[in-house]
């Protein structure tokens, strides 16, 4: 069993300029957060207003295998 830090960003934490664009194209350019959040939290999700998901870091990969 591991525990770790999880962020959930909203549309509301992009940059203004950025609110409308798609789920698909989001990354971390796009968001008002500093790299220190990037660094403590292993999981790090958006979450659209609509639901849809998309993990923008993974620290543990697709196989459980930390990832530095």
């Amino acid at each position: 069993m591991k525990k770790e830090e999880i962020l959930i960003l909203e549309r509301e934490d992009l940059f203004e300029e950025k609110q409308d664009k798609s789920i698909v194209l989001i990354d971390f350019t796009d968001f008002k957060i500093s790299t220190k959040a990037m660094q403590v939290n292993g999981i790090i999700l958006f979450i659209d207003e609509n639901g849809k998901t998309k993990i923008l870091q993974n620290r543990y990969g697709n196989k459980g295998n930390i990832k530095f």
